[in-house]
């Protein structure tokens, strides 16, 4: 959870400052950053709802941005003080443009401000810029193994206007994730798209942005793999200006389940010198895809980018599907590679059309859907087609047959209706079943 930059400061405090906490969960402490304007504190501390002292931690040698930790039980149902303070005066930071209470970090929420120990405001975030919760370790575990999938970074303090580059970040990603929350940077302006793509550069998913700016989050969902790494970038049409901080990043920033390795300033540039484009980076788990913003997708299947083009093409390409439960249809993504086509299609497992679905105005990384009832036990093929010709994209670095996608499996690429290849997969990079 973090909110805006201060937006005030009280110098020459001597009262504690920071906000109230209420626990919904179990935690075992605390990750907070402290404020842009609060300067020459001493000691952060934890108390109990009433402002008796828990716990304290020496933060003299901090300042603005700087992060640290206040390991403590906190016990879920109850309220909490984070309080800063100083042994003789300190500047108080504090945002108080219409702060947006109750303050949500899932397993707990931001109440109110808090200016002295007895003493509380609704009109000031004081102190602490961000708080992440570490939760309760289930012992088997040290280090940042359990603190929440977040990474952010201090405010940008360099921008190159004008420029006509993708820029922002490389990650790789240590568990399986369904997409990423994402915020621009405080001098990112005029981007019209975000996108994600492979750790060649080759584009997997874009996302129209064209009416956010600085400080406006959005995600980005999409599967990523574990093991695999990613570019998260920013562009647009014609040139925008890239904000970045470049004062000695703290490579690599850990979220947990994936890290943040080093900035990229073109699809094929990058840089150690800046984190571009993005203030912070927030992972989506893949929780099996059992709640409710999920609840009509059944498994999904992606795969590396295009390795290979067969230019004007006439014969209808795509993939073999077995399905393994009832399904009410599936959502396409079409590959990098494969442009030109009029036509989608859904055919029996001897080649016999079932339905199609126009994509004349679609192209690569686009994504539709194919609504059609698809039975347990039968084998279906996923078509695309030209009227005339098309350029068919495929991946062919050694395809890992069959590709599971839980409800379904990939079995084999076709290229025509009656002609199969395990050397390829065809036309499309990612197949989402939808119940």
């Amino acid at each position: 959870m973090d909110r805006p930059a201060d937006t005030r400061v009280t110098p020459d405090t001597t009262t504690p400052s920071g906000v109230r906490i209420a626990v919904k969960e179990d935690l075992v402490g605390l990750e907070l950053t402290i404020s842009e304007q609060t300067t020459g504190a001493d000691t952060a501390e934890l108390a109990d709802g009433l402002g008796s002292t828990l716990t304290t931690t020496d933060v003299s040698g901090l300042g603005p941005g700087d992060t640290f930790q206040i390991e403590h039980d906190f016990q879920a149902g109850e309220e909490y003080l984070v309080l800063i303070n100083a042994d003789g005066e300190y500047d108080r930071g504090a945002y108080n443009e219409n702060p947006d209470w109750p303050y949500d970090g899932g397993s707990f929420e931001v109440l109110e401000g808090i200016w002295a120990r007895d003493r509380s405001s609704t009109q000031n975030f004081y102190a602490y810029t961000e708080l992440t919760a570490i939760a309760e370790s289930d012992g088997d575990g040290d280090g940042d193994g359990d603190v929440t999938g977040t990474v952010d970074r201090p405010a940008d303090t360099r921008v190159t206007p004008d420029t006509t580059t993708p820029s922002g970040v490389r990650i790789s990603v240590e568990e399986d994730l369904m997409g990423l929350e994402l915020t621009i940077s405080d001098q990112t302006t005029g981007a019209d798209r975000a996108e994600l793509a492979d750790g060649l550069g080759n584009t997997l998913t874009t996302v129209d942005i064209s009416d956010l700016g600085p400080g406006d989050s959005f995600r980005i969902e999409h599967d990523l793999r574990a093991g695999q790494e990613y570019l998260v970038l920013i562009n647009a049409d014609e040139t925008y200006d890239r904000g970045a901080y470049n004062e000695d990043p703290d490579w690599p920033y850990d979220g947990g389940s994936f890290q943040v390795l080093e900035g990229i300033w073109a699809r094929d540039r990058s840089s150690t010198a800046n984190f571009y484009a993005y203030a912070e980076l927030t992972a989506l788990p893949d929780d099996g895809n059992d709640d409710d913003d999920n609840e009509g997708v059944a498994g999904s299947v992606d795969r590396p980018a295009d390795t290979r083009v067969t230019p004007d093409t006439t014969t209808p390409s795509g993939v073999r599907i077995a399905v393994e439960d009832d399904l009410a249809g599936l959502e396409l993504t079409i590959s990098e590679q494969t442009t030109g086509a009029d036509t989608a299609e859904l055919a029996d497992g001897l080649g016999n059309t079932l339905t199609t679905t126009d994509v004349s105005g679609l192209g690569p990384g686009d994504t539709f859907q194919i609504e059609h009832d698809l039975q347990a036990g039968e084998e279906y093929i996923v078509l695309i087609n030209a009227d005339g010709e098309y350029d068919r994209g495929a991946y062919n670095e050694d395809p890992d047959w069959p590709y599971d996608g839980g409800s379904f499996q990939v079995l084999e690429g076709i290229w025509a209706r009656d002609r199969s290849s395990t050397a390829n997969f065809y036309a499309y990079a990612e197949l989402t079943a939808l119940r």
